[in-house]
């Protein structure tokens, strides 16, 4: 009797000592939950707090390595979020894994914890690459838990302990406790950082917003700035012009051979003049919205002649020639005559420009359908191939020493570019350095027969030359 109650004495004792370390452990862990719970929830930037709840983890699970990976079911990828600790190299911050070749796929499958053992390490390496370079780190034992927040998945926290077979179901009931403070906090971050990335987004587009109207407010200064110029240049340089056509004619022939060249100077370089206001001009109205084309029904054949004979100064002084082969038939189109104008006298002026003296441009004319095609063809410096894909640019001149010598602004090719497609039409370039210059361009609104024309709109809408032939 005596032994048999030491011996109940002795096991209530050693009962009693379990319980206390029992509680104990408890006590230890409730404590050390309650800091993982403080640190994660102190800031909204998970950041700034990661190193300090890594530390809270170490004190209560062996983990010389704490993980944790962001999951992107969408995607099918995890990526790591944050790292503390030992350094695996391949498994850093930013790399990205299909999940099924992760133990976070595993896990985000079943959303149970799992632990992997270096005893299996060739097994775990062949299912997860990661876990493969972590064995070879020196970690030889792994826990992963989901990180669960309001039933979503948001990611995984891997604890990485150097002994071998570190985590009992114990810890991997603790694992997912810590888990569950993380995982919220993680998710609280995910939306905090988005809010915050929304506002900075709200933020630029108001900026840009002022930004795009200050400068909209300052092309449409500009515009009227150069429409005003444009008006201002082109009055005088009207009268100028017409009086050197007068003067050149010499009726009186009381004008020299030498005053006469004078009379042509000023007449092609007042020509120039106004290729460069209607090109300004131009320029202006599209970039501020405002170009419209006057279209009417003229005959295309005599704008075209007329083009040469104006461009007769310019080339005469470089003693070159314009080569036209125009059709038999009358071409007429219903579009914008001043603009189709435009757009043949600056690929003429450009060929003139960049062709050497006593050369051949060459200027012709088809229909098609109902496009009227035109093309010029120089045989001067030519374009690079890489310039050509800038050369409907504005302001875009090739960098070369011909170039150079020549006076021009860069607008004109732009400008005709414009033209052409405000008329349904399209334009081409086929060059080479050294190989001449050919560009063809079409407009729709041919029309096979004057009848068509007086269909087009009536004898108000043709152009004034025209409307008494017709009626």
């Amino acid at each position: 009797p005596f032994l048999e109650c030491m011996a109940g004495l002795l096991a209530g004792v050693v009962y009693g000592q379990g319980v206390e370390r029992t509680l104990a452990e408890q006590n230890k862990e409730r404590a050390a939950l309650s800091r993982i719970h403080e640190v994660v929830n102190s800031s909204l930037v998970l950041d700034d707090v990661y190193e300090l709840f890594a530390d809270e983890v170490r004190k209560l699970l062996p983990s010389e390595r704490v993980t944790v990976w962001s999951v992107d079911p969408a995607q099918d990828t995890c990526t790591v979020a944050w790292v503390s600790g030992l350094h695996v190299s391949g498994v850093e911050p930013g790399e990205v894994e299909q999940l099924g070749r992760s133990p976070a796929g595993e896990v985000a499958e079943s959303r149970r914890g799992l632990v992997l053992r270096s005893a299996g390490k060739n097994d775990a390496a062949a299912r997860f690459p990661a876990t493969g370079m972590e064995f070879a780190a020196g970690i030889r034992s792994i826990l992963v838990v989901p990180l669960i927040s309001r039933d979503e998945l948001v990611g995984t926290l891997q604890l990485g302990s150097t002994k071998p077979d570190a985590y009992a179901p114990r810890d991997v009931a603790l694992a997912e406790e810590v888990g569950a403070q993380i995982a919220g906090a993680m998710a609280n971050s995910q939306i905090y950082l988005q809010a915050v990335q929304l506002s900075e987004e709200r933020e630029l587009r108001a900026r840009l917003d002022a930004e795009n109207r200050e400068l909209l407010h300052l092309n449409q200064e500009k515009s009227r700035f150069t429409s005003l110029v444009s008006h201002e240049l082109r009055s005088p340089l009207t009268s100028i012009l017409a009086f050197s056509d007068l003067l050149a004619r010499n009726r009186e022939g009381n004008l020299t051979a030498g005053q006469i060249e004078w009379v042509n100077t000023l007449r092609r370089n007042g020509r120039m003049m106004n290729v460069l206001i209607d090109d300004l001009l131009s320029l202006s109205r599209i970039e501020a919205g405002t170009f419209r084309l006057a279209r009417r029904v003229f005959e295309a054949r005599r704008a075209l002649e007329e083009q040469v004979e104006g461009f007769a100064p310019i080339v005469d002084a470089k003693k070159q020639s314009i080569a036209v082969s125009l059709p038999d038939e009358p071409l007429w189109v219903d579009a914008d005559p001043d603009r189709f104008a435009q757009v043949v006298s600056n690929l003429v002026s450009n060929a003139s420009k960049y062709s050497p003296e006593g050369s051949t441009i060459e200027l012709s004319a088809w229909p098609e359908a109902d496009r009227l095609h035109v093309r010029v063809q120089d045989h001067g410096i030519g374009v690079s191939r890489e310039d050509q894909r800038k050369l409907f640019t504005p302001f875009f001149r090739a960098e070369n020493k011909a170039t150079r010598t020549e006076t021009g602004t860069g607008l004109g090719l732009c400008i005709t570019k414009s033209l052409v497609e405000m008329h349904g039409g399209r334009i081409a370039v086929e060059s080479g350095s050294g190989a001449g210059t050919t560009i063809d361009f079409h407009i729709r609104g041919l029309l096979t027969a004057p009848a068509e024309a007086l269909d087009a709109g009536g004898e108000e809408h043709l152009a004034p030359h025209l409307a008494g032939t017709l009626a």
